[in-house]
């Protein structure tokens, strides 16, 4: 019999106890995703990392596993509501609240290299009526549109750089390109490469 002692059901992280020994099972749930654990472990787990101390016994592994892998899709489910709720709130954004959008947009996914989610976001508000309202954020999103353009445009050229260059290729992936060789490598990412 197998008894899940501490859980952390939306990642799928457990401890269970299997003949009087401690395992942590995490996702993919392999032999190799299970470590034997000490009492003191699954202590600081439950009082410091917000697993939750349970008592629940399970016939078998798959059953086990079954349990978990709910869980995580239950925990999913909520967040991809609020991601639909966003989305049918963005068409009454104010003005106010497109201010904080564009804000967002420079500071978290501009930096992180995040292009196309930004340009995406940005057409998206470009068509809302409170934007209309203030010129200022029709001029912001239009000078955010072009950097992610430009952002978009530099990379294109960097990967084209590499596509017909070889030794460049090389430099920049050297186990790729000693596993398969640079030359191979350059033409395979020809093939992809747009154009």
């Amino acid at each position: 019999m197998l008894r899940v002692v501490a859980v952390a059901s939306s990642d799928g992280w457990a401890f269970v106890e299997d003949g009087g020994r401690l395992f942590l099972v995490r996702p993919p749930f392999t032999a190799a995703s299970k470590a034997e654990v000490s009492d003191a472990v699954v202590a600081r787990a439950v009082s410091e990392h917000g697993f939750n101390a349970t008592d629940r016994e399970f016939g078998s592994w798959g059953e086990l596993i079954g349990f978990l892998e709910e869980g995580i899709t239950s925990h999913a489910a909520p967040a991809l509501s609020r991601f639909e709720r966003l989305q049918r709130m963005l068409p009454h954004a104010t003005a106010e609240v497109v201010d904080l959008y564009l804000d967002r947009i420079e500071s978290e996914l501009l930096p992180q290299g995040q292009w196309r989610p930004a340009r995406l976001l940005l057409e998206r508000l470009l068509a809302l009526d409170s934007v209309g309202v203030r010129p200022e954020l029709l001029k912001r999103i239009v000078a955010l549109l072009g950097d992610c353009t430009a952002a978009e445009t530099t990379a294109m050229d960097a990967r084209e750089e590499l596509v017909h260059d070889p030794d460049l290729l090389a430099e920049r992936v050297p186990l790729a390109a000693a596993k398969y060789g640079a030359t191979a490598l350059a033409r395979y990412l020809r093939g992809t490469a747009p154009g």
